[in-house]
């Protein structure tokens, strides 16, 4: 099995000793830095090219947005998972899902989850899917639904019948597995499937086109196939 590379960046020590324990039983993830200040993580990034950089939004003295920026500009296939610290920030430090979205972020989640949820949301992250706390993927979607940027970016798609089905429940935030359970399709055809639709849609990953395809249905007058959910 190819494990999957993950750095850590966060100046918390005992999240840090923490996070090495748990990732001894995680049998896909292999950890390959911890750094806190901000040319640590860009030389580490740079010299070992990590699959997937777990990051503390509040680091001191860090701008994440930015730092998420620089990161995807040093290795732009990484991916990258915010982590926000309980408790939730204040209206000044709360990070809108859009802009870390723009940033190239991947995925969301609270510090407070299990190590079972971390597992799996860095698992997740790196096959290409998109986490977001249940309370904040609704947000994302409302925002770039009632954006004039994304009603500039919309185009008329030849997406297939199945291609639809897959996006539609992309949209609903199902993972591969669920999908391919849902559809009666083999988890490789699925990612075939997430791959033309990729394509087509112009996006990079699962919420870029989930937020693409929320716009198509505000403009293009309703929602694609919706399979009925078990």
């Amino acid at each position: 099995m190819n494990k999957k590379r993950l750095l850590v960046a966060d100046n918390r020590d005992i999240f840090r000793e923490g996070l090495i324990k748990i990732l001894d039983e995680a049998e896909n993830i292999q950890l390959v830095g911890l750094c806190s200040g901000y040319k640590d993580i860009i030389q580490k990034v740079t010299d070992r090219k990590p699959d997937i950089i777990l990051l503390n939004t509040e680091i001191p003295g860090i701008n994440p947005v930015e730092l998420a920026r620089d990161i995807k500009g040093v290795v732009p296939e990484a991916h990258i998972l915010f982590l926000i610290p309980p408790p939730p920030p204040t209206p000044d430090k709360r990070i809108p899902p859009l802009v870390a979205l723009r940033a190239g972020v991947s995925g969301i989640i609270n510090a407070d989850v299990s190590s079972l949820s971390l597992i799996d949301s860095i698992s997740r992250v790196c096959e290409g899917e998109m986490v977001l706390p249940p309370t904040l993927g609704g947000s994302v979607l409302e925002e770039y639904y009632l954006s004039n940027e994304g009603r500039e970016r919309v185009q008329q798609v030849n997406l297939s019948r199945r291609e639809q089905e897959v996006l539609a429940l992309v949209v609903r935030g199902l993972t591969t597995r669920e999908i391919s359970d849902t559809l009666f399709i083999t988890q490789f055809t699925v990612k075939v499937h997430l791959n033309s639709i990729f394509k087509k849609l112009g996006v990079k990953n699962r919420l870029q086109a989930a937020v693409l395809a929320t716009e198509m249905q505000f403009l293009l007058g309703g929602p694609p196939h919706l399979p009925p959910r078990k």
